[in-house]
């Protein structure tokens, strides 16, 4: 093996050492230029995971209504005077207009919105249109509303034409000189709660002044696809009086109504409980009976059952997420033996079988009442 020895003069050492000196500064300059660019990586990369975690906060809300059967406030002049309403209201109530809502008051308090169908007329005329009940109220019976914290009622029923086209114009004048909602025909009421815009519509197939499925199916769409409502409540007032039974046509009409958008369907006039059912994952309450019914002094038994029914809208960033309902079975009576007018909840075992008729005669659904 042949080992070559270079010997460098001065002159090669000067060069190699300023070769040393400056491949030394390239590699410190290097060195930082590094760091810089990893405590910078690091930087944007710390932004961009805080981006990530960043959360946008969600509106939520939860909307209360409640609502109630057929109220009277009044009852027919041929049922003459002692016992009936007006007797009871001078009489008994001795002219408190608090007295009829007294023992359910507190359900209608709390909630965001409250109303029950008006099934009759607040008017002082006199001419009746022929038929075999006519029921109306002193227009000062408003207060007997605005005492039981209703804040609208539904208009859509057989009763609301009672004294014709002048006593229905009375009405709702009364209702609006009191600040109380109404809605029904081709009255839509749009109240917007806690931000949310909620339509109510109320329709009626019994009774002179009938309205058509064409109609109810097209302000429904129109209100959901054009004013883009998030919550449509229909009310409809159908069925067979005293029976428990739900008809074809109730079934029809409240799945079209659905169909078109409502979110929820409510009804009465059957006088007496009817099922609920669930469709396309929407409720259905058919019938929720009288409640503060001045039309029958003494009803069978039949006629004394009714619901106050708890509404239970849930909000996500101002889209309906979910519903759910509260049953409160009640009599239309606060004592035995006649109707004095003054609604009470049910209990104990009473509450148990009232549940039971409800469930009994409902389709695809049963409620379980949580205690």
């Amino acid at each position: 093996m042949r080992i070559e020895v270079v010997l460098m003069n001065k002159s090669d050492i000067k060069d190699l050492k300023i070769i040393c000196l400056f491949s030394f500064f390239c590699c410190l300059l290097f060195a930082m230029l590094y760091f810089d660019y990893k405590k910078i990586g690091k930087v944007e990369e710390t932004k961009i995971i805080h981006q990530e975690k960043m959360v946008i906060p969600q509106k939520e809300e939860i909307i209360e209504i409640t609502t109630a059967g057929d109220c009277t406030l009044g009852s027919d002049t041929n049922f003459g005077y002692n016992g009936e309403f007006d007797w009871w209201f001078k009489n008994k109530a001795k002219g408190d207009y608090g007295y009829f809502f007294a023992k359910v008051k507190d359900l209608f308090t709390n909630d965001d919105f409250s109303y029950v169908n008006l099934e009759g007329t607040l008017t002082t005329h006199n001419k009746k249109v022929p038929k075999a009940f006519n029921f109306k109220g002193n227009p000062s019976y408003t207060n007997i509303l605005l005492e039981g914290n209703i804040e609208g009622v539904n208009l859509a029923n057989n009763h609301t034409n009672d004294y014709g086209e002048i006593g229905y114009r009375d009405t709702k004048a009364n209702l609006e000189k009191a600040n109380i909602n109404y809605f029904g025909y081709d009255n839509v009421l749009i109240k917007k709660i806690k931000g949310q815009k909620i339509a109510f519509v109320g329709y009626t197939g019994v009774g002179l002044w009938l309205s058509s499925d064409e109609e109810m199916a097209r302000t429904i769409k129109y209100l959901k696809e054009v004013e883009k409502i998030p919550l449509v409540i229909a009310n409809f007032h159908w069925g067979i009086e005293y029976a428990h039974r739900i008809t074809a046509t109730q079934r029809n009409r409240a799945h079209l109504a659905i169909d078109s958008g409502a979110d929820i369907v409510i009804g009465s006039h059957p006088h007496c409980l009817q099922g609920m059912e669930e469709y396309k994952g929407k409720i259905i309450v058919y019938s929720l009976g009288n409640f503060v019914f001045g039309g029958n002094s003494n009803p069978k038994q039949i006629g004394r059952e009714c619901l106050i029914v708890k509404m239970y809208f849930h909000f996500m960033d101002n889209k309906l997420l979910d519903t759910k309902v509260k049953i409160i079975p009640c009599s239309i009576s606060s004592i035995s033996g006649r109707n004095n007018f003054q609604p009470i909840p049910a209990t104990g075992n009473e509450k148990k079988r009232l549940i039971n008729i409800v469930n009994k005669y409902s389709i695809n659904y049963k409620y379980i009442d949580e205690v």
